[in-house]
């Protein structure tokens, strides 16, 4: 997984062996979107709210236990710069998986050089065979254009960063490559309780429960002596 942004520098050595692998950024041109973003977050029009593209076996598994509830969620990308695809020495297949809305615009030096939807992740697979036996290995690639797409302002219950990275870990820890097969796909439950509600079961492990086996154990005890 590789993640860059607007404010990031350029990585000659990584960025050389993503362009071979089809993916280009555009260095000092960033993305903004004052219709579909976050208002009030820091800069207005760079927390930018993507779309879930895709339907390749890999993109379908970073985001399709998003795409399945009955109320989307939102993903966000702040300070992203633009991100182009295309063809590659290696034959990787590459597809965006999370997109801008129609309404971004990329700015250069505070010039609107055009407008449109924009690219700010996306996957790149290949298959290649290993062995005689027709054992078969996939290289998989993710690139991000937002290094905030991993903060902590972004990896809570409101938005679904977390579970595109959890589901990006699932497919590449997968013993099998990602063709034409359909991916466990890592999910997330929370347990909700109040502060009170903790505090009680915290009170009954420490003390109620003890007391409980103890009296039980005083009463086994005292029934075997006089039995």
């Amino acid at each position: 997984m590789y993640f860059t942004s607007f404010d990031e520098g350029e990585l000659p050595e990584i960025e050389a062996l993503l362009r071979e692998y089809g993916i280009e950024f555009e260095h000092g041109s960033r993305i903004v979107d004052n219709t579909n973003s976050i208002m009030g977050y820091r800069e207005p029009g760079l927390a930018l709210i993507t779309r879930y593209v895709g339907e390749s076996p890999a993109a379908k598994a970073i985001h399709d236990s998003i795409r399945r509830l009955p109320s989307l969620p939102k993903t966000v990308a702040y300070n992203a710069k633009p991100m182009k695809l295309s063809k590659n020495l290696f034959q990787f297949e590459i597809e965006p998986v999370l997109m801008t809305y129609p309404t971004a615009k990329v700015y250069n030096s505070n010039t609107v050089v055009r407008e449109g939807e924009e690219v700010v992740m996306a996957v790149a697979q290949r298959s290649r065979m290993v062995d005689d036996a027709g054992n078969s290995r996939t290289t998989l690639i993710l690139a991000c254009s937002s290094t905030q797409f991993t903060s902590l302002d972004f990896l809570n219950a409101a938005y679904c960063n977390r579970e595109i990275i959890l589901n990006t870990i699932g497919i590449m820890t997968s013993k099998k490559a990602p063709v034409d097969i359909k991916f466990k796909i890592v999910e997330r439950n929370n347990l909700d309780m109040s502060i009170g509600t903790a505090n009680n079961w915290t009170l009954a492990v420490m003390f109620l429960f003890p007391v409980i086996i103890s009296v039980l154990g005083m009463f086994v005890w005292l029934r075997r002596r006089h039995s």
